[in-house]
């Protein structure tokens, strides 16, 4: 199998949202949860089986849902070539390339970056949960840390 061929698609539970992921997007998605560290060239069919077993720990881009569905996309299915967003990974609509040719992200994600409403999350190292800001409990001025939810690192 190729690697330019391998393409799953991913759906989120929660909003039903849908993305193209292949090989490239699959190690990105599971570095996000500390699965993928070292290896720059993987074995493909390690790759498909690693996303396959960790879809139900796979973050939504477009509502950071938890849990995600992965099908694996035939030959047949192939979507056209179109550009995605760096952020969310969602196609840019055409109108969107057709005023900026070279856009990278959609007007969703490029005005949350414009406004400062753009924030890059942290992962847990043991479990790859995203990381929550706590408040330590201490006599003197507000503290903040870094917490995980799932388990408590």
């Amino acid at each position: 199998m190729h690697l330019e061929r391998a393409e799953n698609e991913l759906t989120c539970a929660a909003c039903g949202a849908k993305q193209r992921c292949g090989p490239t997007q699959m190690m990105q998605r599971l570095s996000e949860i500390g699965m993928m560290k070292r290896n720059a060239d993987p074995d493909l069919d390690l790759l498909q089986e690693l996303l396959r077993s960790a879809a139900g720990r796979l973050i939504c881009h477009a509502c950071q849902g938890v849990g995600l569905t992965v099908t694996q996309i035939s030959d047949d299915d192939q979507w056209d070539d179109v550009r995605q967003c760096e952020r969310c990974r969602q196609p840019i609509p055409p109108e969107r390339l057709e005023v900026f040719p070279d856009a990278t992200r959609c007007a969703t994600c490029q005005t949350s970056t414009e406004d400062g409403s753009d924030q890059e999350r942290e992962f847990c190292e043991q479990c790859g949960s995203v990381m929550t800001i706590r408040t330590r409990r201490t006599a003197g001025p507000a503290a903040y840390e870094m917490k995980c939810p799932n388990c408590r690192r």
